[in-house]
């Protein structure tokens, strides 16, 4: 009786150990396939936040590049129209100005004319380069020597977008002349050197070609035309004189009326003896000669 007690508590003893162990490998089983699926959703999330960090960091030094602010292009030229009485001194002035802007004179003309009072004057025309930063420092002295300020004009031409595309234009064919050198350096055939020889003779063509647009912008920009015309004072029109009674102008009307009158006369007496009296000669001769012979006759 005691030996079969012994035994079964021997085996309740051993189900139950049996039973804890199989309990503890479900529950640990368990436990690793959760850990297994918590890894990658872990891992998956980093990823996300790091493409995500890197497109940002990307995004944001695009827009830095593109926000950064240039210096804008702009060619400035004027016109400038004004009255003067020294002509020739005046574009004098005007050349020791430019000099001393470091600039230089264009062109100039002067030419003379008879205006309506019958006197010589002359009137001239200069075109000169400056800085763009002192074109109105010199319009303005060329007004304060000025009798009258006639006509002024100031114009502007923002070349900056067309600047950029000429840059990066460049920038273009200078990578495709580096590419073509190389490739031109390692051909092996007399032909393919040739043919790689005439796309970098032409790509560095366009290159001289944009270089000097350029070097033209850049200058236009820097250095302003002002056009400046010189024109001499209208003279002044005489005040109609009052109508006064004096002896000396009536006896100079009385003669200028008998010189008219003589005049007058001595010009029908010209038309009378070359004009007048050979038509009457003419057209009275037959009728005198018909009245004094035919008449009669037809009459008796």
């Amino acid at each position: 009786m005691n030996k079969t007690f012994a035994l079964m508590a021997v085996l309740l003893l051993l189900l139950g150990i049996v039973g804890i162990m199989v309990t503890s490998a479900i529950l640990l089983g368990g436990g690793g396939d959760s850990t297994e699926f918590d890894l990658p959703r872990t891992s998956v999330s980093e990823t996300n936040v790091a493409i995500e960090y890197s497109i940002t960091a990307s995004e944001t030094a695009v827009s830095r590049t593109v926000a950064q602010p240039r210096e804008r292009i702009v060619i400035t030229n004027g016109d400038l129209s004004v009255i003067v009485e020294d002509v020739p001194g005046i574009m004098t002035q005007i050349r020791q100005m430019t000099r001393e802007m470091e600039g230089w004179v264009v062109n100039s003309n002067t030419s003379a004319y008879t205006n309506r009072a019958g006197d010589r004057v002359q009137r001239g025309s200069i075109s000169i380069r400056i800085p763009a930063d002192r074109l109105d420092e010199a319009m303005t002295r060329i007004k304060d020597s000025a009798v009258e300020m006639q006509t002024e004009n100031v114009r502007g031409e923002d070349v900056t977008q067309t600047y950029v595309d000429l840059e990066s234009r460049l920038r273009n064919l200078e990578a495709a002349e580096t590419q073509l050198q190389k490739i031109m350096d390692e051909a092996s055939t007399t032909n393919a050197v040739l043919d790689v020889y005439k796309q970098l003779v032409q790509t560095r063509g366009e290159i001289e070609v944009i270089r000097g647009q350029l070097t033209y912008y850049t200058e236009a920009s820097a250095y302003s035309i002002l056009n400046v015309s010189l024109n001499p004072p209208e003279p002044e029109e005489k005040e109609e004189e009052s109508d006064q009674w004096s002896v000396g102008g009536i006896i100079d009307d009385a003669t200028d009326g008998l010189v008219g009158i003589l005049r007058f006369l001595l010009a029908l007496l010209i038309w009378i003896v070359i004009v007048i009296l050979p038509i009457a000669l003419i057209l009275g001769l037959p009728g005198w000669v018909i009245y004094r012979f035919v008449w009669p006759r037809f009459r008796s």
